[in-house]
């Protein structure tokens, strides 16, 4: 086949699927590097007569899926000479660019499969450059395909390749894994790398890439509910992209300020940003583009009650999604569609959509449009009485809602923004000291000219010294200017310090008076709550054969509860009390505080006959209590959470950095990714009473030991194939 119209017919691909920036709230379409021969020739058919071009555009849809079998296999043919096999610097470029055009038409496992190919072979000939390519267009097939798990870690790689080299495009590589962070839900993660990429972009000044971020940051908050954040973020884009007038970029930030402002109820607002995407969008021929606005205007029919007028615009836009493979639209769709049809009384449909909208979030692994659809379901079965099922949803909605939007999330959200504004402002006071120093410069060599020229003056005319010496004054009158603009500044910066310093002394007032409630509710409850238990247990013996079966089932329900929270009060208590105090650091062998646990769990540890391998302990500077804490709670657990015919558990130790950085091995049920930051705190627990006892607190008092010290606690795991737990006393 001619090249050229194989240029033309590619070309074609990228116009029809990807011609936009970024899809309002959803995967982001760029265009492809490799086909910028393509595009020329894309251009140059423009000044064709309609009919000719009409005609080449039937052809190419009509060849499109043979010429990439075709081309696919020239590309393997070529892979297959003796030419390629034997140069392994052109084999890996081969390898990436088949795996490239795979991944261009949508064959992303394939493509995936041939980047794992690329990658060992790029490394064994130590091609750093080709093995970073590799890895940002595995990630970015992971991405398209909606595999989320799957690419962080294949992005973080990346991430350290480029940091590690100093070379790459780190800005990129953070947006990458921060989308990838998106997409699984890890909010407080995909904000901070976002903040990264956006910092690089600012530096570089390219406002494109900065819209950019700001989008992506904004759809963060987007699937959080935060609106008013959402659409702060979505408004500077749009502000950024008109300044420079980009069409495209202006055309995600209509649909996706449409699509807030429909939450918000603002329906009218919603429709005429969607009017205006809509005409951008038929304008640019944004034929991926123009689903999601039709998605938005049904949403808006849907705000209005016209729930047939949303159905057909639905209707439409699960046609084009399905017709570009862009499952991340199409499983969202899905959903609207069947709140829909839930609104018109049609249950039937509307739980079909409903659920295979599910079973797609579920596949994807996406949190945050999992969310929207265990909303949407619990309110089904509330509509149709199944109030049971409906109870159900909205408890793992809730639960969903809380790993995406929690306390601690929003907080390590908020420290990433004060880190970036404190970077922001110390980047702009080392540009005005720099300026400044640079006006410096400039003034003494201007000043020191200026006394040349006087003094040859002098020598040649006395009249003109006067005039000499007024320039002279003026030039030091503006350094001395210069001087207290920098003055200022530094009292600026000292002021910030300070309010820095009292925000910090405020904290540690809080926490004080935070472990003081705890320990007077606590210590104030048990009494009323001694009292209960007391006097269940005198009518248990008092009416004993009295009371017909409920009645004891109730009364044992009231003893063990009691117990239950009595238990948890004197953990409360217990964590409210720990406090490190320099004098009661000794020098303890943790050997002996090893010892102690063992004597401790010796009934537990024989009953279920696990194994325990004790490496080369160091004696270090701290109470031996607080390390038999630490060291009974991790064994326990260990043994708590074992499913093995033989719990193992291997303790061992290493000093690193001015640490000593103990581990707790074990061949447990392990933990999920998505919970291993959650365990460290107070009550949470992955599983419930009737599995595992306890009442989640172990964890809690070893990070609060372990962080008074001065040290950290973390866990490394994957769910079947056990735990290692690990905390850093200081050496």
């Amino acid at each position: 086949m001619p090249s050229v119209l194989m240029a033309f017919i590619t070309s074609f691909r990228y116009h029809a699927l990807n011609h936009f920036g970024a899809i309002p709230l959803s995967q982001d379409l760029t265009i492809n590097p490799h086909q910028i021969s393509s595009i020329i020739f894309l251009q140059s058919c423009q000044v064709m007569p309609h009919p000719l071009k009409y005609s080449l555009l039937l052809l190419t849809v009509l060849t499109t899926n043979s010429l990439y079998g075709n081309g696919l296999d020239s590309l393997q043919t070529l892979l297959q000479e003796e030419r390629f096999r034997a140069n392994h610097q052109k084999e890996v470029e081969l390898l990436i660019e088949i795996g490239q055009f795979q991944a261009d038409n949508n064959d992303y496992e394939r493509a995936l499969t041939t980047f794992d190919e690329a990658l060992p072979k790029a490394k064994k000939i130590k091609d750093w450059k080709s093995y970073q390519v590799i890895l940002s267009k595995k990630g970015q097939a992971l991405l398209l395909s909606s595999q989320f798990q799957a690419a962080i870690p294949v992005l973080t790689e990346l991430v350290e390749e480029i940091e590690s080299k100093k070379e790459g495009d780190l800005a990129f590589a953070y947006s990458q894994l921060a989308e990838a962070y998106k997409g699984a839900g890890v909010n407080e993660l995909a904000y901070d790398y976002h903040l990264q990429a956006l910092q690089l972009y600012e530096e570089k000044g390219d406002s494109l890439d900065i819209a950019g971020s700001l989008y992506n940051i904004g759809s963060i908050f987007f699937y959080q509910d935060n609106d008013e954040m959402a659409l702060e973020y979505f408004k500077k884009v749009l502000r950024i992209c008109t300044s420079v007038n980009s069409e495209r970029y202006m055309f995600s930030a209509y649909c996706a300020i449409a699509g807030v402002y429909n939450r918000m109820k603002k329906t009218e607002e919603s429709l005429h940003y969607n009017e205006l995407a809509n005409t951008l969008g038929l304008k640019l021929n944004l034929t991926t583009g123009l689903a999601y606005v039709a998605m938005n205007l049904g949403a808006n029919h849907a705000e209005l009650g016209d729930f047939d007028a949303a159905l057909r615009h639905y209707e439409r836009a699960q046609a084009m999604l399905r017709e570009n493979n862009d499952s991340w639209g199409e499983c969202g769709n899905l959903r609207l569609m069947g709140v829909a049809l839930m609104e018109k009384g049609e249950y039937e449909k509307s739980l079909d959509y409903l659920k295979q909208s599910e079973a797609m979030m579920k596949k994807m692994g996406s949190r945050p449009r999992l969310l929207e659809v265990t909303r949407s379901l619990a309110a089904f079965h509330e509509r149709v009485g199944d109030f049971e099922k409906a109870n159900s949803y909205l408890k793992e909605y809730a639960a969903l809602k809380d790993s995406l939007a929690n306390e601690a999330t929003l907080q390590k959200m908020s420290n990433s923004k004060s880190r970036y504004e404190i970077l922001q402002k110390e980047k702009a006071l080392a540009l005005k000291d720099a300026k400044f120093i640079t006006q410096q410069r400039t003034f003494l060599l201007l000043g020191i000219g200026v006394l040349f020229v006087g003094l040859w003056l002098m020598y040649r005319q006395n009249k003109f010294k006067t005039r000499n010496n007024l320039i002279l004054a003026d030039k030091n009158e503006q350094i001395k200017k210069q001087n207290d603009d920098l003055a200022k500044a530094y009292a600026i910066q000292k002021e910030t310090n300070e309010k820095i310093k009292e925000q910090y002394q405020q904290l540690e007032q809080s926490n004080v008076e935070l472990k003081r409630f705890a320990f007077i509710a606590s210590h104030d409850l048990k009494e009323p709550l001694r009292s209960i238990g007391s006097y269940a247990n005198l009518l248990q013996r008092r009416y004993h054969g009295k009371l017909d079966e409920n009645a004891n089932d109730f009364l044992n329900y009231i003893t063990t509860s009691s117990k239950r929270l009595y238990t948890m009060l004197n953990d409360v208590l217990d964590y409210s009390k720990i406090k490190i105090d320099k004098k009661d650091r000794n020098i303890t062998d943790a050997n002996e505080a090893i010892q102690i646990v063992n004597d401790n769990l010796k009934n537990k540890i024989k009953r279920k006959k696990a194994k325990i391998q004790i490496g080369q302990l160091p004696k270090i500077t701290a109470d031996k209590l607080h390390l038999v804490q630490i060291f009974q709670n991790l064994i326990d657990n260990s043994l708590k959470y074992s499913e093995q015919s033989v719990p193992s558990i291997e303790i061992n130790s290493r000093e690193k950095n001015g640490f000593h950085e103990f581990s707790v091995k074990d061949n447990g049920i392990g933990i999920e990714l998505e919970y291993q930051n959650k365990i460290f705190e107070m009550f949470k627990r992955l599983h419930g009473r009737e599995k595992f006892e306890g009442n989640g607190i172990g964890l809690a008092i070893c990070k609060k030991i372990v962080q008074e010290y001065g040290g950290d606690i973390w866990v490394e795991s994957a769910t079947g194939k056990g735990s290692t737990f690990y905390f850093t006393l200081p050496a």
